[in-house]
């Protein structure tokens, strides 16, 4: 997780270095002031600042001005990807947080010595980690320098570090790379759904942090997992493996529980989850709580669902099974990120707000699922869960109803489509007359004035020229792009 990443960056300039292109590569123009006021730096600064990375980056990108702010374009993205993983690696403190993670631990004369800093330096720089600790409920040990509290919690922070990181390669501090390797494979027959190189981060996690500490796993969830195809069979092949032959199997299990948790949390489809967790929200009692929020669903989303019943009981069943597990390993894996409020964003924001509202006035919901989770981040996991088991068509949607004869209809459409990433659908005067309900659109792009059919409540409207005319519809076309319709 970059963020977190961000943030172990001590030197300003780096730290500033690394901001403006990760800014940059999530955003396509940002203004100078933006980037000062997120900084707290001058616009001089940010001035000279885009002037170096560019120098130093010229084989790379190439950073562009114009009236709409700042821009860049990279010209190799493996190269970039190499720069920025360096800048990473060779900082301080991310050094440390991997000598933590391997158990290379070290005094702070030591650090001092290897740093190449005075050890009152060095214990500054600890402060920083130390901040960063207690966001996770943890605090740090100076003698040795090391990580102190639950072990769930410490490796939460090696997670946000090295798994949702791309940065960061955990799998090259692996002990065991060759078993890695091939319960990999045993993992990827079971659950198909899960990326390779996901499995092989949470594995490389697990055998590093191997037994270090009881887990303390909820006993209801490790009951649970007792029966689940995945756990029994990590369970049998971990048990045949010389380097853990020294551990009971009671940590040999709680370790195949928890990867088995990990692997379900990044599972993306309904099918794949309930193939092996049939039966789930009994189990754990929330079956009310999912017939409560799929009526809820149903009357946010109305006619934009794309499953029967059936269907969508068991998409919400999934999400909320993955939800439990957060909840009873007592840590949350999902964020309301930049990234994450971006790519809601994108997807619908104004079917996102009403989402969430419905959500925070959802008693069940909030009972068992958002005492210590976020609800507008639970929400945004729920859309995005809905989105990616084409379970609603979430992107809004757009139609332009003309008069017939309106020379750029097609090419109208095909700019609205391209510039507000959407579908839009042309409809014509005598199509609308057939039409006996009210037309329920997100947007409604029109030259029919005055419009005399019936539309929605929250239909946004925006009038054409009557006849073709260029510079009055780009004119239309440049309202469309920068209205908050969404």
């Amino acid at each position: 997780m970059e963020e977190i990443l961000e943030r172990l960056i001590s030197n300003d300039y780096k730290k500033r270095v690394v901001f403006i292109l990760n800014t940059l590569e999530r955003r396509k123009n940002v203004t100078v002031q933006y980037l000062a006021k997120s900084l707290k730096v001058t616009r001089r600064t940010i001035t000279n600042d885009l002037k170096t990375i560019q120098d130093e980056f010229s084989d790379t990108i190439e950073i562009l001005t114009s009236y709409k702010g700042v821009s860049m374009f990279v010209l190799n993205h493996f190269k970039l990807f190499e720069k920025k993983k360096s800048y990473y690696m060779n900082e301080d403190l991310v050094k440390v947080t991997t000598s933590i993670l391997t158990g290379e631990l070290k005094q702070v004369i030591d650090w001092s010595w290897e740093l190449h800093y005075c050890e009152k330096t060095v214990i500054q720089k600890m402060r920083k980690l130390k901040k960063i600790c207690h966001q996770y409920g943890l605090n740090l040990k100076l003698s040795p320098v090391e990580f102190l509290g639950k072990e769930i919690r410490i490796r939460k922070l090696f997670i946000d570090l090295y798994i949702k990181s791309a940065y960061l390669e955990i799998e090259d501090y692996c002990p065991y790379k060759n078993e890695m390797e091939e319960i990999t494979k045993i993992v990827l027959a079971l659950c198909s759904d899960v990326s390779q190189s996901i499995t092989k981060k949470i594995l490389a996690l697990t055998f590093i942090r191997f037994g270090k500490d009881k887990l303390y796993i909820q006993s209801r969830l490790l009951d649970w997992f007792r029966n689940n195809p995945l756990t029994n069979q990590l369970f049998v092949e971990f048990i045949q493996l010389d380097c853990f032959k020294t551990y009971s199997k009671e940590v040999i299990f709680e370790e195949c529980c928890f990867i088995a948790c990990m692997i379900h949390l990044h599972e993306c489809y309904y099918t794949e989850i309930e193939k092996h967790n049939k039966g789930f929200a009994e189990y754990f009692g929330f079956s009310e709580t999912v017939k409560h929020l799929v009526l809820d669903l149903k009357s946010v989303l109305g006619n934009r669902i794309q499953v029967d019943n059936e269907q969508l009981y068991s998409i919400v069943n999934c999400f909320l099974f993955q939800e439990k597990i957060k909840q009873e390993l007592e840590i949350d894996f999902s964020y309301n990120d930049e990234e994450s409020a971006m790519l809601i964003d994108s997807i619908n924001r104004r079917l996102y707000k009403e989402m969430n509202t419905v959500i925070k006035k959802n008693k069940a919901i909030q009972k068992n699922f958002l005492q210590k989770r976020c609800a507008s981040s639970f929400t945004s996991d729920l859309l995005l869960f809905l989105y990616t088991n084409k379970a609603c068509e979430v992107l809004s949607t757009v139609v332009v109803a003309l008069k017939r004869g309106f020379l750029t209809d097609f090419a109208l459409n095909e700019i609205i489509e391209r510039y507000l990433h959407t579908r839009a659908s042309i409809m014509y005067q005598e199509q609308l007359e057939t039409i006996e309900n009210p037309l329920d659109v997100d947007i409604l792009v029109t030259n029919i004035l005055p419009f005399p059919y019936q539309v929605g409540d929250k239909t946004k409207m925006f009038y054409l020229p009557e006849k073709a005319d260029i510079d009055r519809t780009m004119d239309v076309v440049s309202d469309l792009l920068v209205t908050d319709f969404r």
